[in-house]
């Protein structure tokens, strides 16, 4: 990875924007939910605001590690924390926030899989034009690769920036 490239911020307005926009899109699926999987960290937040705009009750959570310290990757994404509740015949739909490469998604997939929900689908804010596994529902694609900043800082809206310069040591 290189040691300075520009990123593209993300401020809780925009997640939240798209989370909306997002629920939108899965509604017109008419597909009924009984459960939210977030992929943490990132898929966090917009699958409980998803819950909370498409009034899923029932919201658990997998970890998968793809990258260490320094945005270095992994050969295989691995499992760190799976998922700990029963959904076997259960629908089921997975949410994270950036679909890069796709192996976080693939990795997460196949567990829940081994699950036996009845019915998987997944859901993205940002799904990358490179990754070897789409998903059902994406807010935005994006054709130009771009690393991606989630802040946790709402920022007044003459405040927002789009991209800043990161220094990685």
């Amino acid at each position: 990875m290189r040691k300075d490239f520009t990123a593209r911020i993300v401020t809780l307005q925009e997640v939240y924007r798209k989370s909306h926009e997002l629920a939108q899109r899965i509604m017109q699926s008419s597909i009924n939910f009984d459960f939210v999987i977030a992929i943490a960290r990132g898929g966090v937040l917009p699958a409980r605001l998803i819950c909370d705009f498409l009034n899923i009750q029932r919201l658990t959570s997998i970890q998968v590690r793809h990258y260490q310290k320094g945005a270095k990757e992994l050969e295989e994404a691995e499992i760190i924390d799976p998922v700990r509740v029963d959904i076997k015949g259960s629908s089921v739909l997975l949410i994270d926030d950036v679909n890069d490469s796709g192996e976080t998604l693939k990795a997460a997939v196949e567990h829940i899989e081994s699950l036996e929900p009845e019915l998987l689908k997944t859901a993205v804010l940002h799904e990358k034009s490179h990754t070897i596994y789409e998903t059902d529902f994406t807010c935005e694609k994006l054709k130009k690769w771009k690393w991606l900043l989630h802040t946790m800082i709402w920022l007044s809206k003459n405040a927002e920036r789009n991209e800043m310069k990161l220094l990685i040591k």
